[in-house]
């Protein structure tokens, strides 16, 4: 599945099947996902026939996040509300397979997932949808600066990977990895014949000394 980047799709169904069939052509993508409402569902629609699956994605949408006013949870007010059930039912008159609901109240999750006839998937939206999505940075605490409220840590990888990583190199510093066991070697024959043909005084020294 492919994020499609803001201005790839959004200025006309040209443009948009035209992007879409490059993710599928030369990066070997299957699935779009463009974060939008149901003024973009007209070019999300060619998309799709043209024969390229895509989930639409409404509520906070990161990549017009300006236009939100920043990073708050959407649907507290009925007109709010009235307007991301809207922007999913345009999803799904265009052809979408699923709808994921971000940072969305969990009345409006609820509401969608009850009467949509595609899957709701809810990323910090509660857990009223068919399934729930969360950024696997936050799953595993990769970004120490912030933790969303809506996500859980489930294992704190950061002290994990620094010790991998310090072991890591304390072994490639002391030649103990890559070892033996990690390591590819000609048989001996060729190895020394290797070594006469290239005229290759130390290592036929240590053949030498090793025989």
């Amino acid at each position: 599945m492919v994020d499609m980047p803001y201005w790839s799709f959004h200025v006309s169904p040209e443009q948009a099947v035209e992007n879409a069939g490059r993710f599928v052509h030369e990066g070997n993508a299957e699935v779009m996902k463009c974060e939008g409402n149901q003024h973009h569902a007209k070019n999300i629609e060619a998309i799709i026939k043209a024969g390229i699956p895509v989930q639409g994605h409404i509520g906070i949408t990161p990549m017009r996040m300006p236009q939100l006013g920043g990073f708050f949870a959407q649907g507290k007010t009925v007109d709010r509300a009235k307007e991301l059930i809207d922007d999913a039912w345009a999803m799904v008159d265009a052809g979408c397979f699923s709808v994921m609901c971000e940072v969305m109240v969990d009345e409006v999750v609820e509401y969608l997932a009850d009467t949509l006839p595609v899957p709701v998937v809810s990323l910090g939206a509660g857990n009223k949808g068919h399934g729930v999505h969360i950024i696997t940075s936050d799953l595993f605490h990769l970004y120490e600066e912030h933790v969303p409220r809506h996500s859980k840590i489930y294992t704190d990888l950061i002290p994990i990977m620094e010790d991998v990583f310090v072991r890591y190199m304390d072994d490639v510093r002391n030649k103990a990895y890559p070892g033996p066991e990690h390591t590819i070697y000609m048989d001996k024959d060729t190895v020394l014949e290797f070594a006469k043909e290239m005229k290759w005084d130390k290592k036929l020294a240590q053949l030498d000394k090793a025989s």
